[in-house]
């Protein structure tokens, strides 16, 4: 079975932005609630910066070298998350703007990945360790996570299912759907 899965969506980069930042964790636990990535960028900020205040003035009060070392380690981290919120900015920009034209094809053999008709990969079925249905996206997640794994947009999940389904391959499925209603 052939489709084209080229459709794209924020919330959709959102979701794969955080997979791919928490690949081992989902990995381990594939009933794993999925968040936008920004979030834990936003709420880290918030909470490095509190900190960073607390540390300031507990300096300001003490003069304790300790507390003057936090202040600045705080700063830094709170820098360093504000860069990192500006990347997901940046890169989920740019996978909206760079959509590309991708094919899935899923045979007896297993899915291939077909971007642009010039770079393809493909997972047998005995080397994928789960398909893992979120909100907004599908994760096809190898065994070996060295290995490249397949991003799918949420809105193809019947024809992803109906061609799983046909293979007889649905005990790889970890539909978590119901986890956001």
């Amino acid at each position: 079975m052939k489709f084209d899965i080229s459709k794209q969506s924020k919330e959709y980069f959102q979701e794969i932005i955080y997979m791919h930042v928490f690949l081992h964790a989902i990995a381990k636990n594939p009933k794993k609630k999925i968040y936008a990535a920004n979030r834990y960028a936003v709420v880290s900020a918030i909470l490095c910066f509190i900190l960073y205040i607390l540390s300031r003035v507990l300096y300001i009060y003490s003069h304790h070298f300790v507390f003057g070392g936090l202040t600045w380690l705080f700063y830094w981290i709170f820098i360093a998350i504000i860069f990192i919120y500006f990347i997901f900015k940046f890169q989920l920009a740019r996978g909206l703007s760079n959509s590309p034209g991708e094919e899935l094809v899923i045979d007896k053999d297993g899915i291939h990945n077909i971007i642009k008709e010039t770079y393809q990969f493909q997972l047998y079925w005995s080397t994928i360790r789960y398909i893992i249905i979120q909100k907004h996206s599908i994760i096809v997640l190898p065994k070996n996570l060295a290995v490249p794994h397949i991003y799918i947009n949420g809105c193809y999940v019947e024809q992803l299912l109906k061609a799983i389904d046909k293979y007889g391959k649905s005990e790889l499925v970890v539909d978590n759907r119901s986890l956001y209603k």
